[in-house]
């Protein structure tokens, strides 16, 4: 099964009604449209919260099936991930035997 995953970072500026924050969502589609979602308005870093949708979906997949999946997790411009990070990640992730392959683009 193929996944891909889409990150959305958008910061909320502050007015004189509320404070600025920070919202993160992650939005992933199945090949058969399936869609999971996980989101947040805590802020926090991005990384964290890339690792926490990942393993939400991991969850997901572990009770629909025992198909090894492909996750392909789309991150926004204005984030950059290093190359030794985005290794790190898929190496800790395509350790599970139910994620074949995981990349970050």
């Amino acid at each position: 099964m193929e996944l891909t995953m889409t990150i959305e970072v958008k910061n909320h500026e502050q007015t004189w009604r509320r404070s600025g924050y920070r919202s993160l969502k992650a939005t992933t589609v199945d090949e058969v449209g399936r869609e999971y979602t996980h989101s947040t308005i805590n802020g926090g870093d991005v990384v964290t919260f890339i690792e926490e949708a990942i393993t939400d979906v991991l969850r997901s997949l572990l009770d629909q099936t025992a198909e090894p999946s492909a996750i392909t997790v789309n991150v926004p411009t204005s984030v950059t991930i290093s190359e030794a990070l985005k290794t790190h990640l898929t190496d800790k992730y395509e350790a599970d035997p139910v994620i074949s392959t995981l990349a970050i683009v």
